[in-house]
């Protein structure tokens, strides 16, 4: 009369083991794809809030800073996370109410370069903190 072969006994908790093991591994892959997903999702809605809203933030902080006197007009504004830095397209800084001032500001730039210190404030708090602001071809033109 012959035995079945059963296997080893060590070998089955092994065998046993791997598959928790692949298991465990599995949910793992899952729960970080998941993560990985969220994250994607919350920078790209965070890059594509701040450059859609960088032109009105811009031009209220504008209007803020100078107390309504001076405004602000942008054709384009693009916003770089790797660099930290928001390039401005055409702005036109202009004297907003000319009716009680003697003198009128008229400054158009091609190219206005905010190297910004930090990205938090700007985002919760909707304010600018530059360290650095580079002009290309500023036309500045005051009048009497």
């Amino acid at each position: 009369m012959t035995l079945p072969l059963q296997k080893p006994f060590l070998l089955s908790i092994l065998h046993e083991k791997s598959g928790l093991f692949i298991s465990l591994m599995i949910k793992f892959f899952k729960i970080l794809g998941i993560l990985l997903l969220i994250l994607t999702a919350t920078f790209l809605s965070l890059y594509f809030y701040i450059t859609n809203h960088a032109e009105t933030l811009l031009k209220d902080f504008v209007s803020i800073q100078s107390k309504g006197l001076i405004a602000l007009d942008v054709k384009k504004v693009k916003f770089s996370f790797k660099k930290s830095r928001l390039e401005i397209f055409g702005a036109h800084f202009y004297t907003s109410d000319s009716t009680n001032d003697a003198i009128t500001y008229d400054i158009k730039v091609d190219r206005l370069f905010l190297q910004l210190s930090d990205i938090k404030p700007l985002i919760f708090q909707r304010k600018l903190q530059m360290d650095t602001i580079i002009c290309i071809h500023p036309q500045i033109a005051v009048n009497k």
